[in-house]
Protein backbone atom coordinates (compact mmCIF):
# COMPACT_ATOMS: atom_id res chain seq x y z
CA UNK A 1 0.00 0.00 0.00
CA UNK A 2 2.95 2.31 0.69
CA UNK A 3 4.56 2.56 -2.76
CA UNK A 4 6.45 5.25 -4.64
CA UNK A 5 3.25 6.08 -6.52
CA UNK A 6 1.46 6.96 -3.30
CA UNK A 7 4.42 8.78 -1.77
CA UNK A 8 3.79 12.22 -3.40
CA UNK A 9 0.22 12.03 -2.13
CA UNK A 10 1.48 11.63 1.43
CA UNK A 11 3.71 14.69 1.00
CA UNK A 12 0.79 16.66 -0.45
CA UNK A 13 -1.48 15.75 2.47
CA UNK A 14 1.26 16.66 4.96
CA UNK A 15 1.75 20.05 3.29
CA UNK A 16 -2.00 20.74 3.35
CA UNK A 17 -2.21 19.80 7.04
CA UNK A 18 0.77 22.02 7.90
CA UNK A 19 -0.78 24.89 5.94
CA UNK A 20 -4.09 24.48 7.77
CA UNK A 21 -2.35 24.36 11.15
CA UNK A 22 -0.40 27.55 10.48
CA UNK A 23 -3.53 29.23 9.11
CA UNK A 24 -5.57 28.27 12.16
CA UNK A 25 -2.83 29.44 14.54
CA UNK A 26 -2.73 32.81 12.77
CA UNK A 27 -6.53 33.14 12.95
CA UNK A 28 -6.59 32.20 16.64
CA UNK A 29 -3.77 34.60 17.50
CA UNK A 30 -5.46 37.38 15.51
CA UNK A 31 -8.67 36.77 17.45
Amino acid sequence: MFTFQGFPMVILVALVVLGWLSFLSVVISAW
